[in-house]
């Protein structure tokens, strides 16, 4: 039963896809291995920096606004690094939670478990929840003690009359709401950009270009040297047939030269018997002129 059902699910795939079924392009999908996904970042990674850049800035400042109403008495350095210690803490526990929601819509075995999701998102909350407690008590007691106390300076500037508690939930309020929406901005974003495969990918296609890049100029040097090879090679050849005709020719000399030794030995002795062996065969008896290359 499983056979023929496995049988007729690859006989479906086989089989080409009617003009009006719906069908879907083959890129786009949810895999880390997807090619237009590994091909390069896309140009909205820049709104995401920009906005990235801007969260940060929103959650320092109300950060430091905060820290400032609760460590008063601290030097303003140590409330800086402090605040900058908080906000990396919450825009990294976003950006991580972004991610790894990310890892697992691709099917990545290490981000299967929702605990870690959960640990992620419960300590962001957490840490934003206590960042508004703290806002809105401070402020509150701020309020009855007559100044509002959100001044960055480290001077708090008296309250209007009449708008403690109005203006107490409100500003908590506009921190929370900056709260969630830095993290937000933090988290979308990591789920958008977020693909471990890319810089692999990358890495591996700068040093397949350099290979690239390499092996043709290799290949250009031993086309050119494999042409002088040849060029030496037909010089070498034609030296040789030079000298092939130049001792051809000597011995065509030779020969010519034996035939009148022979003549005049002959003439002079008056006796053709005279020259029996006394030279070899004559091998060309007539003169020899080379042949044109």
């Amino acid at each position: 039963m499983s056979d023929q059902r496995t049988a007729d699910t690859e006989r479906e795939e086989d089989e080409p896809a009617s003009p009006d079924q719906q069908t879907w392009a083959p890129w786009g999908g949810a895999d880390h291995a997807d090619p237009v996904l590994l091909a390069g970042r896309p140009s909205t990674i820049y709104i995401y920096a920009v906005a990235l850049l801007l969260a940060v800035i929103a959650d320092f400042t109300a950060f430091y606004q905060v820290l400032e109403l609760v460590m008063a008495d601290l030097y303003e350095v140590l409330v800086f690094l402090m605040v900058a210690g908080f906000t990396g803490v919450v825009l990294a526990l976003a950006h991580f939670a972004g991610q790894l929601f990310r890892d697992r819509r691709a099917g990545d075995a290490s981000a299967s478990s929702l605990v870690t999701h959960a640990c992620l998102i419960l300590a962001w909350l957490a840490l934003g929840a206590l960042a508004f407690w703290v806002r809105y008590n401070t402020d509150a007691h701020a309020d009855a003690g007559a100044s509002s106390g959100l001044s960055v300076s480290g001077t708090p500037s008296p309250s209007p009359a009449g708008s403690g508690g109005q203006s107490t939930l409100q500003g908590a309020a506009i921190f929370a709401g900056l709260y969630l929406g830095t993290g937000l901005v933090a988290m979308v974003g990591g789920y958008l950009t977020h693909n471990p495969l890319r810089d692999g990918f990358v890495r591996a296609l700068r040093h397949h270009r350099a290979a690239t890049e390499t092996h043709a100029i290799a290949s250009r040097r031993h086309e050119i040297a494999a042409a002088i090879s040849e060029f030496r090679t037909a010089e070498i050849e034609a030296a040789e047939r030079v000298v092939e005709e130049s001792i051809r020719a000597h011995l065509a000399l030779a020969e010519e030269l034996k035939q009148v030794a022979r003549l005049e030995i002959t003439r002079r002795l008056q006796d053709v018997s005279a020259t029996d062996n006394v030279f070899t065969d004559d091998a060309r008896p007539y003169t020899y002129r080379p042949f044109p290359n």
